[in-house]
């Protein structure tokens, strides 16, 4: 199992996110949650930093 810092994973992920967005335009949560494989709450806490930050 591969191990990292929070911060790099948080990355990572939202790297993964915003990929899945951009090639899918509109994506609800949940379909987010199934394409990537990351849990509903990541999901949420990083779609509504995105959204945050615009």
């Amino acid at each position: 199992m591969l191990t990292g810092d929070a911060a790099f994973i948080k990355k990572m992920n939202r790297s993964l996110i915003l990929s899945k967005i951009v090639e899918h335009k509109m994506i609800s949560r949940a379909e987010l949650a199934k394409m990537t494989g990351l849990n509903k709450a990541t999901i949420s806490v990083q779609v509504s930093d995105l959204l945050e930050k615009n």
